[in-house]
């Protein structure tokens, strides 16, 4: 019996990471529908990612099932503001 994502407890400080293994980021807020994840090291870019989004979630990394090539095609809200 496979335990939903939605249902997981996603740790802030958690590495994000995509498809295809490339870091995008730290969460630093979870919340019931999505993550909001930190990206950038000099100048923060904050963007929310849904749920639906997280392939698994191991520990200290959460594995996207999209590319970031993808990711940034969605216009999800960024630093709070619609895409």
């Amino acid at each position: 019996m496979s335990i939903s994502i939605s249902l997981t407890r996603i740790p802030t400080g958690a590495i994000v990471i995509d498809a295809h293994g490339n870091e995008i980021g730290e969460v630093v807020e979870a919340h019931p529908d999505h993550i909001v994840v930190e990206h950038g090291h000099l100048f923060h870019d904050d963007f929310e990612i849904p749920r639906d989004v997280v392939a698994r979630v191991d520990g200290a990394h959460v594995q996207l099932n999209l590319t970031v090539d993808e990711i940034e095609r969605h216009h999800w809200p960024r630093n709070g503001t619609p895409g």
